[in-house]
């Protein structure tokens, strides 16, 4: 919630004040998508309803705010919208994915991370039933053995190469269609902690919660295998 309302406005979290869940953004501070749709840009935004709901300020600016479930819905729904859309004028699009993210806590039988096929189990066979009957708020109660470790994060890989699947064929669509001078960009709100250190969780000071990957992708691959090392 805070940092996505950060990546949208410009803003420090105690300048936009969305830091917790009951508190929304003020009508006086502009969102991306208002900016971009005042200059005449056509604005999509597609998110998963989950640290990004309409009722902390995100709807504002949008033509289309859809929510999704998972990253295959969420393909879908982009391509219906950019059927929609006018080829005459520029257009923003706002993808929020929520799939690599551990699973519902509510989960029966529970599950920690998991992917659907073919990614289930596709870096270490067997990661599933390593972890069988094991929940993420229950494992973070216990010291893990090294074996479960290795299986959570080969786990939390699968769900990475099942999304990088979707944005890849995202990706060939919007080139086929043309867009290939498009500006993209890929973040992240945080990193994770697989239990490096004992820490859980999303990050913690640590390396794995705060590097966090951010790809532009600049029209006409413009710099392209440029790394930029700096802290930003």
């Amino acid at each position: 919630l805070v940092a996505h309302m950060t990546m949208l406005t410009g803003l420090y979290p105690p300048q936009h004040g969305v830091t917790e869940a009951d508190r929304a953004l003020a009508d006086s501070i502009p969102l991306l998508a208002e900016r971009l749709h005042a200059a005449g840009y056509q604005t999509i935004g597609l998110y998963h309803p989950v640290w990004a709901n309409a009722r902390h300020g995100f709807q504002r600016g949008f033509d289309v705010f859809r929510s999704h479930g998972e990253a295959d819905e969420a393909e879908q729904h982009l391509g219906e919208e950019l059927a929609r859309l006018d080829p005459a004028r520029p257009f923003f699009l706002f993808l929020h994915l929520f799939d690599v993210h551990s699973d519902p806590t509510s989960r029966i039988p529970p599950t920690v991370f998991s992917a659907p096929p073919p990614f289930h189990d596709f870096f270490l066979p067997g990661a599933c039933a390593r972890l069988a009957g094991d929940a993420y708020d229950t494992l973070k109660k216990h010291g893990l053995p090294p074996e479960k470790v290795e299986a959570m994060v080969a786990l939390y890989d699968d769900g990475i190469r099942h999304v990088d699947s979707v944005l890849e064929r995202i990706f060939a669509r919007l080139e086929s269609e043309g867009l290939e001078q498009a500006l993209v960009i890929v973040t992240a709100d945080h990193g994770e902690s697989l239990a490096q250190r004992d820490n859980w969780g999303h990050g913690g000071p640590w390396q794995e919660g705060i590097r966090v990957p951010l790809i532009v992708r600049l029209p006409g691959s413009a710099r392209a295998g440029e790394r930029v090392r700096e802290v930003v």
